[in-house]
């Protein structure tokens, strides 16, 4: 089971993480500020330090197995763009070959926003209006305050050769970048400074590139920072302002782009950033957002109204946030030749990596993994739709369906195929083969058995097969597998049979084999594809293995008490770690791997006895338990 998506280890020491946030920490501090610090049990939470203080790098890092360059920025709201900077910086110093930059902030939960939403209001940046399509207008002559959002976003800068190792054709590329401070005022933009730094900055990058503003400007797509704040001193006068000086005559002839209308305004994520880089990979920007009423003080600007953009080349970004704070980057577009990703280069990258030519590629639940020493190790996968992926890109052909059986018997093409499974006393025919028995498992079991199981775990069908062992290949932890095989009982009207053991059922070939044993099938062949070379044979089965008929048993009495003790668990565990509940998994090492020290396990495991009124065991040693499966 993956644990977490570390980077390659050649990789770890020559990548970077910059963080941007506006008001990182804050939204636990709140919290705890409500309650004092109280953990539940009366005690000072001893988390606080990790929940308030400012770490989203470090943990990112900690997720990821970076180690370069790490830290954190906040230039307020042109935080995001101002990371660009640092990476372009980090990059240009030769610290590191690609920089990861992350940014987030969540101001409108239930901690945040009336603190947060007050503090705008007081500034006299709000909006007051309460229908959104009346109220978030940028660049509309009604403008008249911002709409508070939070979201996030997350980018990669890298060198171009690293890429092109990987046979990776870049997006965009940046063509440069630059952060200012005005020195002027807290909330409102100085407008003449605005203007010099972006004509300074064009300026700079004409002479590094050799390029003309005025003929790359018909090319070129301007996302805007627009807040739509209260006309005088606001970000749109600002921005026209400096687009004018900058731009001369051709400033209509810039596509104007701005995404606030549809989002709020996100703090220091970096969702014009991301628009701006998807604008260059599709050639479609976003319109502006509920535009009327042109301000004539802004002139006939050339608003962007959505859609393809066939001539977009390059993208100008522009940010800005309280305390004066002016950041911007410049980026181009780079036309893919062929397929964005060169199947064969990548797979030679990856093999390199590996150390071995046995490498197969499946698209998985949208993310892409690697199986090395495929034989032993692949399990199905599906070819994902935004993949082109060819034999190249693949590695290997796509096996048939392997399953370890000893029948070989005709395959009916409307049904899947079972292997075969323990069994009590087989009796083995080998030299007189029989005819094929009625009580075949069927194919609705089959089905049944398949969705059970994709519900229980969100796998896609045809990643699951039926030989494959559910906790090594599946990653099936044994929680889960209960839970399954509950589901099942429940769906067969199973009886009870007290000599259910689960680990001896280890594949779902197993399980469907019980089905039929405690469903009354008395005599079952088990049908299976065969390799290639016993094709011919298929006329005649060659093996039959006889099951013994189930004793009689009452129904179950109770109904999974595994799937309600498991969220009650995982509950216990987010409570005393402040963990999201979807990144603790079952079979994880509570200290190695969640750092969950000693002394909090013993804490977790008293809320849990609590919970489930569970008696004293003198004989309990807490390091026998070092997962939440045991």
């Amino acid at each position: 089971m993956i644990r977490s998506w570390q980077i390659p280890q050649v990789q770890r020491d020559r990548t970077g993480i910059v963080f941007s946030s506006c008001f990182p920490g804050m939204q636990m501090a709140k919290k705890h500020a409500k309650n004092n610090g109280d953990d539940g049990d009366g005690q000072f939470d001893r988390r606080y330090l990790f929940q308030t203080l400012n770490m989203g790098h470090s943990q990112f890092a900690q997720y990821t197995g970076i180690r370069g360059p790490n830290t954190t920025i906040n230039l307020a709201c042109a935080s995001a763009t101002a990371a660009f900077g640092v990476a372009e910086d980090w990059l240009a110093a030769d610290r590191v070959d690609r920089v990861v930059i992350i940014s987030g902030d969540d101001v409108t939960g239930d901690d945040m926003w009336e603190w947060v939403g007050a503090g705008f209001a007081a500034s006299g940046a709000a909006a007051t209006g309460n229908v959104v399509e009346e109220t978030a207008l940028p660049f509309d002559r009604r403008r008249n305050g911002l709409i508070l959002g939070m979201g996030a976003a997350a980018f990669v800068v890298e060198r171009s050769s690293e890429a092109a190792k990987r046979g990776v054709q870049p997006i965009a590329e940046l063509l440069g970048s630059t952060t200012a401070n005005s020195a002027f005022h807290g909330t409102r933009l100085d407008v003449e400074h605005v203007a010099g730094v972006v004509n300074n900055f064009v300026g700079d990058m004409e002479k590094r590139w050799g390029i003309d503003r005025h003929e790359f400007a018909s090319d070129t797509a301007f996302f805007s920072h627009e807040t739509f704040t209260p006309a005088r001193g606001g970000s749109a006068q600002s921005e026209v302002k400096a687009l004018r000086d900058t731009f001369g005559d051709s400033t209509d002839s810039l596509v104007i782009s701005n995404t606030k209308g549809f989002t709020g305004h996100p703090m220091a994520v970096g969702i014009e950033d991301a628009s701006m880089l998807y604008g260059m990979k599709t050639g479609r920007i976003p319109p502006i957002a509920n535009h009327k009423e042109k301000d004539p003080e802004l002139g006939d600007l050339n608003l962007s109204t959505g859609g393809e953009y066939p001539n977009l080349r390059y993208g100008l970004r522009f940010a800005a946030g309280f305390g004066s704070q002016i950041a911007l980057s410049l980026v181009k577009r780079t036309p893919f030749v062929g397929e964005r990703i060169d199947g064969a280069k990548f797979l030679a990258w990856n093999r390199e990596l590996a150390g071995t030519d046995d490498v197969v590629f499946r698209v998985l639940q949208n993310k892409l993994v690697c199986y090395v020493d495929a034989d032993d190790k692949l399990h199905g996968g599906v070819q994902g739709e935004s993949w082109s992926i060819t034999a190249d890109f693949e590695g290997k052909p796509n096996p048939a369906p392997m399953v370890v059986a000893k029948a070989v018997v005709p395959v009916s093409t409307s049904a899947p195929a079972v292997a075969s499974m323990p069994v009590s006393k087989p009796v083995v025919q080998q030299n007189k083969p029989a005819p094929v028995a009625a009580a075949t498992v069927s194919g609705d079991i089959v089905t049944t058995v398949i969705e059970v199981v994709v519900n229980h775990t969100g796998y896609p069908a045809d990643f699951v097969e039926l030989d494959q062992d559910l906790e090594g290949e599946l990653g099936i932890d044994t929680v889960k597998q209960a839970e399954i095989m509950a589901d099942i009982r429940e769906k067969f009207s199973l009886p009870v049979d007290d000599d259910f053991v689960l680990s001896d059922y280890p594949t779902l070939n197993h399980m469907i084999g019980y089905i039929n044993k405690m469903t009354g099938g008395a005599t079952t062949v088990i049908a299976a594809p065969a390799a290639e070379a016993a094709i011919e044979t298929l006329a005649q089965p060659q093996v039959q293995v006889e099951i013994s008929k189930p004793q009689p048993a009452v129904k179950l009495a109770t109904n999974s008490e595994t799937s309600e003790i498991t969220p009650l668990v995982v509950e216990v565990v987010v409570a005393h770690t402040g963990y999201p509940a979807d990144f603790i998994e079952l079979d994880q090492d509570l200290e190695g791997e969640l750092g969950i020290d000693t002394v909090k396990q013993a804490e977790i495991m008293g809320d849990i006895r609590e919970k489930f009124s569970l008696p004293v065991d003198d004989d309990f040693v807490l390091s026998d338990y070092p997962t939440l499966n045991h």
